[in-house]
């Protein structure tokens, strides 16, 4: 008896691919039985020579009246042919991304039905699986890659609240946060976390609110594990950036929004991780004031989080940059809105060091 099975479906493309490249019906007789008997016995006229090799080793295993010798689907998509066909057709995808990106430098800034259904399409891309062989999930890798790296040579230093907001709208920003919050983190690269700053700054409080409705934290908190230290700039930057435009969206006398959010997920003790790593003063700068505008109103559980982060932002009251220096002001303030917690930022860099030395 005979029943319908994946190797069906494998031998009936195989009939179909030869129909298509020789306009003949492999099985074809002078009567039905005829055509059902030379099915049944595999019988068929040879192959033409053009279609002969690689690709015709391919068809005659789909062919093969023995179901189980029948390559799998996988089996497939994993030959020279396939692989090679894959390459082509992702080259020219981004050979038209190129060429319509180019575009964008020779019009103007308003936004146009053309610039929103690519950046849609690189929406679809971020939101593709890495599904099929190694050298397939590579090549996706890629694509979003240059998606990213396009993108960003178009937002970079550009401070366009418009072009922005159209881009986020278009589900890019989602995009990104699906891939890093479910995505392992050694297969996110940099130009991912780099586009998504690039979509945090520079612009003002309205874009990234929008940013901020999407809520990106749960991705941005894993990114911090990075092994790639650029990743992690690039994302303990966008964490402060959102933060700080989302804390306006409750009164300055209350936490912040996203404490508990950012304590369930262990995101508070990830940047505290993150600020005593000390990669390099920026960081650590904005680490603390991660920190400070999140235990607005709050008092710290962990009394060395909060001398260390109290101790740093006093430091900062003397930077020589106007903007470090507000920036930890304004963290102090937010944090001495709980009264325990105003005791504490009055504390002089001397006694902190006086209980450091204490306890040690």
């Amino acid at each position: 008896s005979f029943r319908f099975c994946y190797e069906s479906d494998i031998w009936s493309l195989g009939v179909i691919l030869v129909e298509c490249l020789t306009g003949i019906r492999p099985y074809e007789g002078h009567t039905p039985e005829e055509t059902i008997n030379n099915i049944k016995n595999g019988s068929m006229d040879p192959l033409p020579d053009e279609i002969k090799g690689e690709i015709g080793d391919m068809i005659l295993g789909m062919l093969n009246v023995e179901p189980t010798k029948r390559p799998s689907a996988s089996d497939l998509l994993k030959t020279d042919l396939m692989l090679h066909q894959v390459e082509i057709e992702i080259q020219i995808e981004q050979d038209k991304k190129l060429s319509a990106y180019s575009t964008w430098e020779k019009i103007s800034h308003n936004v146009s039905v053309q610039k929103i259904s690519i950046w849609e399409n690189i929406k679809e891309d971020l939101l593709q699986p890495l599904v099929g062989t190694q050298e397939q999930i590579q090549s996706i890798i890629e694509m979003q890659e240059m998606d990213c790296k396009l993108l960003s040579q178009q937002l970079e230093d550009r401070y366009d609240d418009e072009f922005r907001g159209n881009i986020i709208d278009s589900g890019v920003a989602e995009g990104l946060q699906f891939i890093f919050e479910n995505r392992e983190l050694n297969l996110i690269s940099r130009p991912l976390s780099y586009v998504f700053f690039d979509l945090t700054s520079p612009a003002s409080d309205k874009i990234r609110l929008q940013l901020y409705e999407i809520q990106p934290f749960l991705g941005l908190i894993r990114l911090l594990e990075h092994s790639d230290i650029l990743v992690v700039v690039d994302a303990i930057h966008s964490l402060f950036n959102i933060l700080a435009s989302g804390a306006e969206t409750a009164p300055r006398t209350e936490p912040h929004p996203q404490f508990d959010d950012l304590s369930s997920w262990n995101g508070i003790e990830k940047i505290f991780q993150l600020f005593r790593r000390n990669l390099d003063k920026n960081s650590k700068n904005i680490s603390s004031f991660c920190i400070g505008i999140i235990f607005r109103a709050k008092e710290f559980a962990d009394q060395t989080m909060g001398l260390e982060i109290i101790s740093h932002l006093k430091s900062l009251l003397s930077d020589q940059d106007v903007l470090i220096k507000e920036t930890a002001k304004f963290a102090l303030k937010d944090l001495a809105q709980n009264e325990e917690q105003t005791m504490k930022c009055l504390l002089s860099r001397h006694l902190y060091r006086q209980q450091v030395s204490s306890s040690n």
